[in-house]
C-alpha cells in the first residue's frame, strides 16, 4: 500500500473470537461488584465446594466465614478504607479468603509473588501504610525484619463486625 493511503477499515472480530474460544457468552451483571456476585453464590450454594486444595476443601459458607474474620480483624486495627494491603500469593485456601476479606474491609490488595527477590517484598511490604494479611499457617515473611512489630492478621481472629455488601454501601 503506498504511503499517503489510508489502510482500509477492517472489522473487529476480537471480542467475537475471543467469546467463541472462551466459551464466555453469559451476561456479566453490570451493577454488582466482585462481593456482590460471591455473597449471592454464599446463598445459593452454602455447602458446595468454592475452595478445593490438596486434601483441603472449603465451602462457600467456610470461605465467607474466613474472608469476614480477615475483613474484621483489618478492620480492628483500624485499616483505612482503600488502603492497599500487601498480599502474599500462596496456592492454599489462605489466599481466596484473604483478598475476599481484604476487599470485604474496603480495601485494595496489592499481590506478592513468594518467588520475587526478598529485598522487592520488603521494599513493598514495608511502604506506608504497612497493613498486611498473612495467612495464620504461614511463617514470618523473609521480607519482615525482627525489629518490625507485626500488625498481620490471622484469618483464625473472630471479626469485628460483618462488612456491607457494595449494594448496601450504595445505600448509605
Amino acid at each position: 500500500m503506498p504511503p499517503d493511503q489510508q489502510p482500509p477499515d477492517l472489522p473487529n472480530h476480537r471480542a467475537e473470537t475471543a467469546g467463541a474460544l472462551l466459551g464466555t457468552r453469559h451476561d456479566f451483571p453490570q451493577r454488582q461488584t466482585v462481593l456482590d456476585l460471591f455473597a449471592e453464590r454464599v446463598r445459593q450454594a452454602p455447602e458446595r465446594p468454592a475452595v478445593r486444595h490438596r486434601d483441603a476443601t472449603l465451602s462457600y459458607a467456610d470461605l465467607d466465614q474466613a474472608a469476614n474474620q480477615v475483613a474484621g480483624r483489618l478492620i480492628a486495627l483500624a485499616a483505612p478504607r482503600a488502603a492497599l494491603i500487601p498480599l502474599l500469593i500462596t496456592d492454599g485456601p489462605e489466599f481466596p479468603a484473604g483478598l475476599l476479606g481484604i476487599l470485604k474491609a474496603g480495601a485494595a490488595f496489592v499481590p506478592l509473588d513468594p518467588a520475587w527477590p526478598s529485598e522487592r517484598l520488603r521494599a513493598i511490604a514495608t511502604r506506608p501504610p504497612r497493613w498486611r494479611w498473612r495467612p495464620p499457617s504461614t511463617r514470618r515473611p523473609k521480607w519482615a525484619s525482627p525489629r518490625e512489630p507485626s500488625r498481620s492478621t490471622s484469618a483464625t481472629t473472630p471479626a469485628s463486625r460483618p462488612t456491607p455488601t457494595a449494594a448496601q454501601r450504595r445505600r448509605t
